[in-house]
């Protein structure tokens, strides 16, 4: 499996290379990243507002947070909060990465030290394309985050809040994921194939059609 660090992302025009074929269709999307953020934000406020809703009927609910609050305490587990982030959005793109062909070659980018993304300019499936978004954010967002809705409860407070809440950031890291299967799932045909030309998402028809 083809993986690259390819380290820090200064500019989108790093991700211009690869192929595009010419009778590739783009998919309708934002012309730049804070377009296509607010675009992303405002998409996924429904579901902000479900979680925590869920949050909160979670807390009224009742806790057995039990224990002196301890300042030291908190800062540890602040600490470790931050390195178990950055650790885990790199595992978001790599989940991403397993999802591509197996000899595709797969380069991880690092954009403003918060954040990373794969690169892979080769064709995928609609279905794949759609699987390989949303993988992450169930396995590192919504699988933990529905864990803590049901133990919530641990004795220790802070350790509990760190957990709900690095759950519900992971689901919030996925914002641009549900924004690029929103628009594959109704722009592009059934046996359509998508692919990645710099920060824009393409599709093509199956090459196999080609050949019949």
């Amino acid at each position: 499996m083809a993986i690259r660090f390819r380290g820090a992302l200064n500019d989108f025009s790093q991700l211009e290379y690869g192929y595009c074929p010419p009778e590739a269709v783009p998919i309708k999307e934002g012309d730049n990243l804070e377009n296509v953020i607010m675009q992303a934000l405002r998409q996924a406020l429904p579901l902000f507002i479900l979680t925590g809703a869920l949050a909160v009927v979670r807390l009224v609910k009742g806790l057995n947070w039990t224990g002196e609050f301890s300042f030291v305490y908190m800062l540890v587990v602040m600490l470790l909060w931050s390195v178990l982030y950055f650790a885990l959005i790199v595992l978001h793109e790599l989940i991403h990465a397993v999802f591509f062909p197996r000899r595709a070659t797969k380069d991880v980018w690092l954009y403003q030290l918060q954040a990373a993304m794969v690169y892979c300019n080769t064709p995928v499936t609609k279905r794949r394309f759609i699987v390989m978004s949303l993988t992450p954010a169930v396995l590192l967002g919504f699988i933990p985050y529905a864990a803590w809705l049901l133990w919530a409860n641990v004795p220790n407070a802070i350790l509990s809040i760190a957990w709900g809440s690095m759950a519900w950031s992971m689901i919030f890291g996925g914002i641009g994921d549900f924004y690029n299967v929103r628009n594959v799932w109704q722009q592009v045909p059934k046996d359509a194939y998508v692919f990645n030309y710099g920060i824009h998402t393409y599709w093509i028809e199956d090459p196999r059609k080609k050949k019949e």
